[in-house]
């Protein structure tokens, strides 16, 4: 996955939290309603939610690239994937992680992917959507309003710790920024979808 000019974002809650009794696919189902909701109200067209019964959908392949397939629950507009996000689920609670692409730049994407994982990719992002030049604050600020007003209370805005700084710190320095590390990737995907 190639994470350039976009908006990640993450709802964690515990067990016993808000969504306490629901099933992996009715939190797919809720966190994508509230997405969608924020970017109908900002403007930005985003396909209706597939029906909740016999939803349609394609499976997700890890052959390809994320965005080269939206599966059920993940966010399109005009069919083109916009919203990309997977969950992790744990006795102790769960956490979806996603991403809004916000712009596409084809040329590094194919670099990175090679040309024919990218052939097969048409996603789209939020300012070619939109029209107009937004910036991934503004997104930010969106996306934490509708979600204050879904779960009916203000977000809170924590700063990371020294600790987890450090460790990210030393994971960029240690695995991430290293030309072998992201070459290793982009070979790997490659051969995959030969």
């Amino acid at each position: 996955m190639l994470h350039h000019r976009e908006l990640t974002y993450c709802v964690a809650a515990s067990a016993d939290g808000p969504f306490r009794g629901l099933s992996v696919r009715e939190v797919y189902r809720w966190v994508s309603a509230v997405l969608r909701r924020a970017f109908e109200r900002n403007g930005i067209p985003v396909d209706p939610a597939p029906p909740s019964t016999n939803a349609t959908g394609r499976t997700f392949d890890d052959r390809l690239p994320c965005f080269a397939v939206p599966t059920r629950h993940e966010i399109t507009s005009g069919g083109r994937k916009l919203v990309g996000a997977a969950q992790k689920w744990s006795r102790r609670g769960f956490v979806q992680h996603g991403s809004v692409l916000m712009e596409i730049d084809r040329v590094l994407w194919s670099k990175v992917l090679g040309a024919h994982a990218a052939g097969r990719m048409d996603p789209v992002g939020v300012v070619e959507l939109s029209g107009r030049r937004l910036t991934t604050s503004q997104l930010m600020r969106f996306l934490a309003s509708e979600f204050e007003r879904a779960l009916g209370e203000p977000a809170s805005q924590h700063e990371l710790l020294s600790s987890e700084m450090k460790t990210a710190e030393a994971l960029v320095e240690t695995k991430y920024a290293l030309s072998d590390w992201n070459a290793l990737g982009s070979s790997i995907g490659a051969s995959i979808l030969r």
